[in-house]
């Protein structure tokens, strides 16, 4: 599927996909108090296929925005920054969800998939 769609469409519907599932089932929580496990299970499910189509989709289209002579230069640092920010996401993750509470953790979690959405159409590439 992901090689019949242009890469960035694949990008954006995955992170809009995966923020509507965050924001709904926070959303649910806050208003319910609680939700099923299976609703959880279903919606980690669905993020996690949306994870299918945006991780080949974006190792595709890394190489499309850096100049091939400093392709291999780009892929470590970009390597070095994404462990960085894994590490840097999981710790505010879970001062987040210690100080808010796990709902509104998941809750802003949408929203950032949301705003990559959002932002992801200003990259430019000459090949997009």
């Amino acid at each position: 599927w992901v090689d019949r769609l242009p890469l960035k469409v694949s990008l954006i519907a995955a992170d809009v996909l995966r923020g509507v599932l965050q924001l709904t089932v926070a959303l649910l929580v806050l208003r319910l108090g609680s939700l099923p496990l299976w609703v959880i299970n279903g919606a980690a499910l669905l993020g996690g296929f949306a994870y299918i189509f945006a991780n080949p989709a974006g190792s595709a289209a890394f190489p499309q925005l850096v100049p091939q002579g400093q392709l291999a230069r780009a892929n470590g640092i970009f390597g070095g920054v994404f462990q960085g920010a894994w590490l840097v996401g999981t710790l505010a993750g879970g001062v987040l969800v210690a100080t808010l509470g796990p709902p509104v953790a998941i809750l802003i979690d949408g929203v950032s998939f949301l705003l990559m959405a959002a932002l992801l159409p200003l990259v430019r590439s000459a090949r997009w």
